[in-house]
Order: C-alpha cells, then sequence, then structure tokens
C-alpha cells in the first residue's frame, strides 16, 4: 500500500471483554501482497508506449487475497508515494495462499516527464483497501531514463559570436567563432549555420550571405562551436556600421520548437583604405645594349576609398617573379591621390653594364615600393614588361651595384647601397670590360669622388679579400671580363652615418702598368 495518512479508526477495541479479543484475533485476514518483480525498458522516450512487465505474490500461506487494484506509477524519486503519477490502474481475480499474478501490458511515458532519471512502479492494492499483515512491500520499482521523444522539438540557438578584428577594411578577413545550442527538448539533425552581413542587428536570410557551414547533430542542451575565417565583402560594401550575424539553422530544414530566436548579431566598423594600383607600363624599346638607357612610362592610380599619402615609385631590374631586393633603376615621390585619382610619369633609366644577354631582364614598376601605405590589395602594385639585352663590350671598365637576391641592404641601387651598422648587411657589385678579360683588378674606398688616398683607403687596403672585403683584388674574368666583389658590413657601432665612395683600378695581367679605372660609387652606412 501507498504511503498516505491513515483515517481514524471508528471502534475502539477498549470496548471488548479479552475473549472477544482473542477471538477477534483469531478471525482476522492474514493476506499479504508482496510485489516481486518489475521490468521495463531502462531508456525511454517521451510520448511513447513500452512494455511493463511486473509480478507479486500472496505470501500468506493460509488466507486467500480477496481481488484487488493495482497502480503503475512514475515517480522523480525513488521514494514512490501517492503524490506520484499514477499512469494507470489495473483489476486484478483473487489469490490464494502463495499463489503469484503477473501483469503484463502497455505504458506510455507521459510526454510531459520530465527528462533524466526517473522511476516506474507498480503497487499493488495501491489505495490500501485490503488490510494486510504487512504494509510495506507492496511495491516494486526501477530506474529509467527518460529522453525526448518524437513528439520533442529541438530548439536551435546561436549562444555567442565573437568577430576579431571588428574594425576592419573592405579587403579585411575576420576571424569568426560561432556556439550554436540547443536548448529544446528534442534531439536536432544537421543543419546549416549561415554568417550574414547586415545593415542592421536584425539578422535575416535577406542580408548578405558570406559563408554556411554544417553545424553537427545536437542532443538536448548540446553545442557545436564552428570557426571560419571570412571577407567581410567587396569594393561594393558600404563603408561604415555593419553587422556580422549568425543565423542557426538558416534554411528552416529543421523544425523547431521556437522558429524566432535562431539569430545573433556583433557590430563591426568597415573602414576605407587607398589602394594604388600600377594601369600602365610601356618602354620606348624593347631591346637594348647593357649599359644603354631605355625611357619607361607609367600611370598610377589610387582605387580605394579614401586619399593615398605622398608615396614611393621604383622602377626595378629582376627576374619574372620581382625581389623586393632587385636592382632599382629610378625611384621618384609622387604627391597624394584622391580616389580615381592618376599620375602620369616617364622616367629614363640605365640598364646595368654587367648584364648578360643570357639573363632575361624584367623591367617593373612597383607602386608604394617602400611598402609605407595599408591598401586594401598588395597584389596590384606592380607591373613589368621584358627588355632584351645585347652584351657591353665597351673598353671602359665598369663598376656597379648588383641586386642578385643575396644582398641584405636597406636599399641597392645601380651606383648607390645603403647598410646597417647595427643590423650588418652585405652587397655584391659588378666589375665589366671584355676587352680587359684577364686583367687584374683593385677596388678600394676613399673619402671623396675624386680619388684621394686616406684613412678609407688605408683602412679597405688594409682588410684587402678578409671577409670584409672579399674579391677586392681579383682576376676579370678571360671569357666575359667579369668579377664580383663584394662588401659584408660587419656588426658594429656608428656613432653617425659614414658615406665612401668604391673605385677600381684595372692592372695589366704582368702588374707592368694600370690598364683602366671605373668611376665611383657611393657606400652609405648608416648606424
Amino acid at each position: 500500500m501507498l504511503s498516505r495518512p491513515t483515517p481514524p479508526k471508528t471502534t475502539s477495541m477498549r470496548c471488548f471483554p479479552l475473549l472477544a479479543l482473542l477471538i477477534v484475533a483469531a478471525t482476522t485476514p492474514a493476506q499479504d501482497f508482496v510485489a516481486r518483480s518489475i521490468t521495463v525498458p531502462a531508456t525511454q522516450k517521451r510520448g511513447v508506449s513500452y512494455t511493463f512487465d511486473a509480478s507479486w505474490q500472496n505470501a500468506d500461506r493460509v488466507v486467500s487475497a480477496p481481488a484487488h487494484e493495482a497502480g503503475i506509477y512514475l515517480s522523480n524519486d525513488a521514494t514512490i508515494t501517492w503524490r506520484d503519477v499514477l499512469l494507470r490502474t489495473t483489476n486484478h481475480p483473487g489469490l490464494p495462499p502463495l499463489a503469484s499474478h503477473r501483469l503484463v501490458t502497455n505504458v506510455t511515458m507521459p510526454s510531459g516527464a520530465l527528462l533524466g532519471t526517473r522511476y516506474l512502479a507498480i503497487a499493488v492494492d495501491h489505495l490500501g483497501k485490503i488490510s494486510e499483515t504487512n504494509e510495506d512491500n507492496n511495491i516494486q520499482k526501477q530506474a529509467v531514463q527518460v529522453v525526448p521523444g518524437p513528439n520533442d522539438l529541438p530548439d536551435l540557438v546561436v549562444s555567442s559570436l565573437t568577430a576579431s578584428p571588428t574594425v576592419v577594411y573592405r579587403s579585411s578577413t575576420i576571424d569568426v567563432t560561432t556556439t550554436v545550442q540547443n536548448i529544446g527538448i528534442g534531439d536536432s539533425a544537421s543543419s546549416y549555420t549561415g554568417i550574414y552581413l547586415s545593415d542592421d542587428s536584425v539578422i535575416s536570410s535577406t542580408d548578405t550571405l558570406l559563408t554556411t557551414q554544417v553545424t553537427l547533430p545536437l542532443a538536448t542542451m548540446a553545442v557545436d562551436t564552428l570557426r571560419n575565417q571570412i571577407s567581410v565583402g567587396s569594393a561594393s560594401t558600404r563603408l561604415g556600421t555593419h553587422y556580422l550575424g549568425a543565423y542557426a539553422d538558416q534554411g528552416a530544414a529543421i523544425t523547431e520548437s521556437n522558429e524566432t530566436n535562431n539569430t545573433r548579431a556583433t557590430r563591426i566598423d568597415v573602414q576605407g583604405l587607398p589602394d594604388l594600383r600600377v594601369d600602365t607600363l610601356s618602354l620606348d624599346r624593347n631591346s637594348q645594349i647593357a649599359g644603354g638607357v631605355v625611357r619607361a612610362h607609367y600611370i598610377i592610380s589610387n582605387r580605394g576609398d579614401i586619399t593615398a599619402p605622398e608615396s614611393t615609385v621604383d622602377i626595378m631590374l629582376g627576374p619574372s617573379t620581382l625581389d623586393p631586393r632587385a636592382l632599382v633603376l629610378d625611384r621618384k615621390q609622387i604627391p597624394a591621390l584622391a580616389p580615381n585619382a592618376t599620375y602620369t610619369w616617364t622616367a629614363t633609366v640605365q640598364i646595368p653594364y654587367h648584364r648578360a644577354p643570357t639573363q632575361p631582364s624584367y623591367i617593373w614598376v612597383v607602386a608604394d615600393a617602400t611598402r609605407q601605405i595599408l591598401e586594401l590589395s598588395e597584389t596590384n602594385n606592380r607591373l613589368y614588361r621584358v627588355m632584351l639585352v645585347t652584351e657591353y663590350t665597351g673598353t671602359q671598365l665598369q663598376l656597379e651595384f648588383v641586386a642578385d637576391g643575396s644582398s641584405s641592404a636597406i636599399s641597392v641601387t645601380r651606383v648607390e647601397t645603403v647598410l646597417s651598422a647595427s643590423a650588418g648587411g652585405r652587397v655584391t657589385m659588378a666589375l665589366k670590360s671584355k676587352p680587359l678579360a684577364g686583367h687584374w683588378v683593385l677596388t678600394s674606398w676613399s673619402q671623396t669622388a675624386t680619388f684621394t688616398y686616406d684613412v678609407m683607403t688605408e683602412f679597405s687596403l688594409g682588410l684587402l679579400n678578409s671577409p670584409t672585403f672579399p674579391m677586392w683584388f681579383a682576376r676579370l674574368d678571360a671569357v666575359t671580363g667579369l668579377a664580383f666583389p663584394r662588401f659584408v658590413m660587419p656588426n658594429v657601432t656608428l656613432s653617425s652615418s659614414l658615406r665612401v665612395y668604391g673605385r677600381t683600378f684595372a692592372l695589366q695581367p704582368d702588374f707592368s702598368g694600370v690598364s683602366g679605372t671605373a668611376g665611383f660609387i657611393t657606400f652609405d652606412l648608416k648606424p
């Protein structure tokens, strides 16, 4: 019998004599219902019917039990009382002494049952209508796991949305982290989450879809964290305040208990940038002797949103894939350019003397060559044209710098280089004179452009062909008439900038005299 308040008895046993008490005691029914077993599926879905199998016995050896009623209960805890949910009742015939009864029936787990661990129980004579010798053994229970059923719906929400950075440009990418959670009762199948760009914080399918990502199936309260790197838009994206929004189940493929809570938004600010572009490059010729000049005509434009500040344009000589350390043939500062404004210029540049005809030559124009301006696109700043070069065969010995990809100087032009004493650096030079092939060449420093033997001359000659001045005394190649002395800047401390000049003398193969000289080149050594 279930635990419940006991009504007061209406007959007082004190009115009977002792004999009457003995007679009553001898004739009081002694039946005893004992719940023996209960078997149900351990996991049950809400709203689904399951087999309920229970048995009990009249444990008395003498007295038969009368017809009786059993109750099937659902409880939130292991203590079964009459306050728990009565799922159904069943009526049963009387039981002879020691006889057993088995109940097999179907019981539906209520659609409103709480999820988690609950208890199903059989309570024999659950209303306590029949007096028994033991009223505490009428119940058997079994723990079951209640899970969402077929009529329980999921509810997908975007529980968190973060974007980094939040101040961006139209060419920027943003790292977006989205957490989708199922706060509904039912399980959710796989779905799609969309990331949108919106003019306001109300995200809908009419906003600009940037990307979609598959969201995993989600049990109740489960989450799936999605990470994307997205571009905020194209050149048509409006500048100013926008909102990035995440839309769970963007295609509405999943029926949910609430279809109005699937979005979340976060604010971003789209700012403008300039965008310098080389629109055209033309050369007045497509072939030239090494050492000859070429006229290069170019147009630079600003295709960005805001004015580009004053910037640097370089004409460079390099390979088909431009190395930032390529040789600078011309450098020009151009004025600030408003959006859609252009700048046109024609420069005369000299092809290096050492350039061999076996090397394809590419003349490049590079906008914002010093990379001082943050732009919408950094891929449209350069343009090249191919130049066919004929070998220089003049008698004059030529000395110039080489940008061969190994240079670590701050900058290199044909006749000037800038190096840092604190960072160190190296640069290669080229000596060229085919008529002087096989002659000796001696390069040294001087503090004046018109060569004067001074302390810098003495310094460089004192370290001749050392690791600092390798190949400064060498022989021109017997076939090509080339030599490549180098300067390796040691990591030293300079109190101020220092400018020195390099000059080369050619000597007869037998050292009988000077056979030629080369013009000076400039070394600017910075602290």
